[in-house]
């Protein structure tokens, strides 16, 4: 069993997610009462996630994939956070379920058309 990501507790260390393997947090974006909204990528730096907190209660994340130009774009140009998450990297957002007291997750990828639209950021909402 892999380890929860315990994503609030290890600002700036690696941690697992089912499916997506070791993870480094890259850039933290939005902290209040926890960590909300980070950017994040695989150790080799090949595959890039923005990832945002959508559920307290039921510990769920939304990771989309996107490449290094996106991240790239999201620094420079003011892209849209939303335009991250319609067009993910390969079509699909993984959807965690953070199960703190088993210590494990469970990851599931889902179309973008599926997301629920209050967890998404706002339209015209970027990085600063």
């Amino acid at each position: 069993m892999n380890k929860a990501p315990q994503v609030a507790a290890n600002i700036g260390a690696n941690f697992y997610v089912t499916g997506l393997g070791e993870l480094v947090i890259d850039t933290r974006h939005d902290y209040y009462d926890g960590l909300k909204m980070f950017i994040c990528c695989d150790t080799l730096r090949k595959q890039y996630y923005l990832a945002i907190h959508v559920h307290d209660e039921f510990k769920l994340w939304l990771f989309a994939p996107m490449s290094k130009d996106t991240v790239h774009h999201l620094y420079n140009t003011k892209m849209d956070l939303l335009s991250v998450f319609k067009k993910p990297l390969n079509s699909k957002v993984g959807l965690v379920h953070v199960f703190p007291l088993e210590r494990a997750e469970l990851l599931s990828w889902i179309p973008t058309e599926s997301i629920s639209p209050e967890w998404l950021p706002e339209s015209g909402e970027t990085l600063f």
